[in-house]
């Protein structure tokens, strides 16, 4: 069995320079969405942590300040491990008894919901907007070419557009004018989270390598089917990405389950001392998507 590896950073100062806390029992759970763009969230518990480190992550007289602290889990594999959150705490409380267990909820993007600016622009694409966005939060837009330049939805042009927010209010923006997530094959599916946004569309395939799950490679248990296809549970794999194609084969629920689908939400749920370590799966089924109207694939 590969050795557990999970550990924290975050700035042992004011002046941001960074220390990594490790040695300890880490429980952890890490959400990232693409709905409406909602950015990764996290609930992570530190077991007996010392005195200096317990005093300066609790959130008490000082909350203000600590939700500009950027904190970050890695967690994985020995020799695989990867950056699963990075973001701002915005509460983290002790226990006292009877082992202390300082209890840290974080939000990836929460700063980010400050510090307004102006937009006045006769045009403007729909891309422009989240380019600008991501600018602001000097982040990176992780996006395949040919979606890019080819999406309908990414390529609408508003005239005399006028906006006065923040860097995430004008991600919300953007999503609005794109509509909602649909069965429509160039719906735009975009999450927030590790200091980047994923843009991605089922029109377009995933450039990376396609993902099998079955009993042989990791899948825990059994699929569970959802109005567009499935959940499902395997061994840690900090490696997947939204957007990424996975290929679902199980004996007993073959006939409804198995095929192709992409990863529309993830879900990291571990204990470095304990039994959880498993990664969950929201995928959307590809044949979920139409090609048009009258059902043609």
């Amino acid at each position: 069995m590969r050795k557990r590896v999970a550990y924290i950073q975050f700035p042992q100062d004011e002046l941001g320079a960074m220390k990594r806390l490790d040695g300890l029992n880490i429980r952890f759970n890490v959400s990232i969405y693409t709905q409406n763009g909602m950015p990764a969230t996290a609930r992570i518990e530190i077991y007996n942590p010392n005195r200096g480190d317990l005093s300066f992550l609790t959130t008490t007289t000082r909350t203000a300040l600590k939700k500009n602290y950027l904190f970050q889990l890695y967690a994985g594999y020995a020799g695989e491990v990867r950056l699963m959150f990075s973001g701002q705490v915005f509460e983290a409380t002790p226990s006292s008894y009877p082992d202390v267990i300082l209890t840290m909820r974080g939000h990836s993007n929460i700063k980010w919901w400050g510090d307004p600016f102006d937009i006045q622009k006769s045009q403007v694409k729909v891309m422009d907007l989240i380019d600008e966005a991501a600018k602001k939060m000097g982040y990176q837009v992780n996006i395949d070419d040919r979606l890019r330049n080819s999406n309908q939805f990414l390529n609408m042009t508003a005239d005399d557009f006028s906006f006065t927010g923040s860097p995430m209010e004008l991600l919300e923006k953007a999503q609005s004018m794109m509509g909602g997530i649909s069965s429509d094959p160039d719906t735009v599916f975009l999450s927030v989270y590790n200091d980047q946004i994923n843009i991605w569309s089922p029109s377009v395939p995933s450039a990376r390598a396609k993902l099998l799950i079955s009993k042989d490679t990791g899948m825990i248990g059994l699929p569970r089917p959802t109005p567009t296809g499935c959940e499902v549970d395997i061994l840690m794999d900090t490696g997947i990405q939204t957007g990424d194609t996975v290929e679902i084969k199980t004996v007993r629920m073959g006939k409804v389950l198995n095929g192709e689908y992409r990863v529309v939400s993830i879900q990291h749920t571990g204990e470095l001392r304990g039994n959880t370590w498993q990664t969950t799966l929201n995928c959307t089924a590809t044949s979920y998507f139409k090609a048009d109207s009258n059902g043609e694939q």
